[in-house]
């Protein structure tokens, strides 16, 4: 049973409340009884919740973990006495606190979860939202924080890792120990405060709050803030930058910043032909990461491609390293040439703030918004189904209504032959034969009339994109001849074509080549038939997946600078 805090607000204080609302200068504050007896008992959950932990399997006998209680953690903890006996596991987390004395964080966390330490070691009996009495184990499950913030809960010295021993300049040592408070003390109780700080990253003056707490060690709980330490972190603040130092031409930099800061997806493939292909796929294996990071639930085979990404992550990531002494030489000389003055032009006042440390980022359009119409509508409500699509409220009105007709206004003669040739397959769906096999004659004619919509909306299913409730996301789908009254903007979607075989394996965008070597993304180009026209096929809408944005494979020299989006 997890129980998160939906739309509370934990309050802590360094005195108690006063009627103007003020707080005095000792004593503490906290809701967290309350909100967990509200919570628990309230009739909101009935039915959304385990009261068990479970093992969730797919088809295949795979076991899938989803959520806290797809893992067995209690019976790992409490043994025998866990039997028949619930579990509710509190998940914290904290961001951006201002921290002037460590151990009064510590303090004040060991006081807000104080009202649970009784229930941690004897099972109590709780009101449950289906209206009957349990008893249960209370817990701490994960802490969710990025960087700063597990420094100051784990106890450590900064730029040391808080679930290992690991040095700082050796992060991957295959030696390293994972840290526990066993292990802190003994080696407390070993050395001196300056051999703990300098070789093990430990820091004397501060106890992890857990410490208090039964079957609890801060340096288990401690889960990333995948937003800033692995997006943000690992990605913008070191790849992207790493990545600009060896391009270090200002106008490519802000280019590519620009890139980065609309759809990161993009920068992989605009980084083409500019860097070497070992930094594209280094790249390309850490976005997987993120991706497969990023997934609401985990199969055997989820685990096996995250270690794989990671692996080949650490192997590419060595052409920074070798190609380190070439940019510090390159940055060297051009700090030399920027004092003498030799530097003019567009990349002299850039590169003065650089070396200043002031990255020159180039300033968002406040009517971006307004200009891009390609929505991603975000996480979306609903019970989980794999896919489907909802067209706009009303058709457009400025089309023909006969299929010969529409098909001469849109330009698509090849129209009326392939909607026949669509009809006799949703006619015959067990037959062997494909529709492009069946004579024209044998297939039947539409005499009714047609209506044309220029949106819809999907829905779907998205493993590794903000979702909604059952992991729903959905993303508009666009076609018109004219958008905005500029240029004609016609989306691609992934189209199923196979449900029983693996993501891009049974969908098609035009025609699917093998994933290309060094970004791993999909290759597509337009499918043509034997006289060299453009196929054209009709598909069942309840075939289209979602929106695709398929990535131009660029050429080996820059676009023209005046070149519009509008004719890619």
């Amino acid at each position: 049973m997890a129980t998160p805090f939906q739309g509370k607000t934990l309050t802590i204080c360094t005195g108690p409340l006063t009627p103007s609302g003020m707080a005095t200068e000792s004593g503490r504050h906290t809701r967290l009884s309350t909100l967990l007896l509200a919570q628990r008992r309230s009739s909101a959950f009935k039915g959304s919740i385990h009261y068990a932990p479970y093992m969730q399997y797919d088809k295949a006998g795979q076991q899938i973990w989803l959520n806290l209680l797809s893992v067995d953690a209690i019976t790992e903890t409490h043994g025998d006495a866990a039997k028949g006996v619930m579990f509710v596991p509190v998940v914290a987390g904290s961001d951006k606190m201002t921290v002037f004395v460590q151990q009064m964080y510590h303090a004040c966390l060991t006081c807000v979860f104080k009202p649970l330490k009784a229930g941690m070691s004897i099972p109590k009996v709780v009101h449950c939202p289906d209206g009957h009495l349990r008893h249960a184990f209370f817990g701490l499950g994960p802490y969710i924080a990025d960087y700063p913030e597990q420094v100051w809960l784990a106890g450590i010295v900064q730029g040391w890792c808080p679930k290992c021993d690991a040095h700082p300049k050796d992060l991957d040592a295959p030696e390293a120990l994972h840290r526990s408070h066993a292990m802190s003390e003994v080696l407390i109780m070993a050395f001196d405060p300056g051999t703990l700080w300098d070789e093990h990253g430990i820091r004397t003056d501060v106890v992890p709050f857990t410490h208090h707490f039964p079957c609890a060690n801060i340096h288990e709980l401690l889960s990333p803030d995948l937003l800033h330490q692995v997006i943000k972190g690992t990605f913008k603040d070191h790849l992207v930058l790493w990545v600009g130092e060896y391009l270090w031409t200002a106008d490519v930099l802000k280019a590519l910043m620009k890139v980065y800061l609309s759809i990161h997806q993009v920068y992989l493939t605009a980084i083409i032909g500019y860097v070497p292909s070992k930094m594209v796929q280094c790249m390309s294996a850490f976005l997987d990461f993120c991706y497969l990071a990023r997934r609401n639930a985990f199969l055997p085979e989820t685990l096996n491609h995250f270690t794989d990404a990671l692996q080949q992550f650490h192997l590419h990531r060595n052409i920074f390293v070798e190609t380190l002494s070439q940019m510090l030489w390159t940055i060297l000389q051009m700090e030399k040439l920027f004092k003498r003055g030799m530097m003019t032009g567009s990349t002299s006042p850039y590169m003065a703030k650089v070396y200043v440390g002031i990255p020159d980022v180039p300033e968002e359009d406040e009517n971006e918004d307004d200009k891009n119409d390609n929505k991603d509508l975000g996480p979306a409500s609903g019970p989980k189904v794999l896919l489907s699509i909802k067209l706009a409220r009303q058709a457009e009105t400025q089309y023909p209504c006969d299929l010969v007709t529409l098909a001469m206004h849109i330009q698509q003669r090849q129209f009326p032959e392939a909607l026949r040739r669509f009809l006799w397959g949703q006619l015959n769906p067990n037959s062997d034969l494909s529709p492009a096999d069946v004579s024209l004659n044998d297939c039947p004619i539409l005499y009714g009339q047609i209506s044309v919509f220029h949106s819809a909306v999907a829905h779907y299913f998205a493993p590794s994109d903000v979702r909604g409730a059952g992991g729903m996301h959905h993303k508009h789908i666009c076609t018109h001849p004219s958008w905005h009254g500029e240029y004609p903007r016609y989306n691609t979607a992934f189209a199923e074509t196979d449900v029983d075989l693996p993501g891009m394996e049974g969908m098609t965008v035009a025609h699917v080549l093998i994933p290309d070597p060094n970004t791993g993304l999909w290759v597509v180009w337009p499918k043509f038939d034997t006289r060299r026209r453009r196929t054209l096929e009709v598909v069942h809408l309840d075939s289209i997946v979602c929106a695709a944005h398929l990535l131009p494979v660029y050429g080996s020299a820059p676009l023209p600078k005046d070149f519009h989006f509008g004719l890619s």
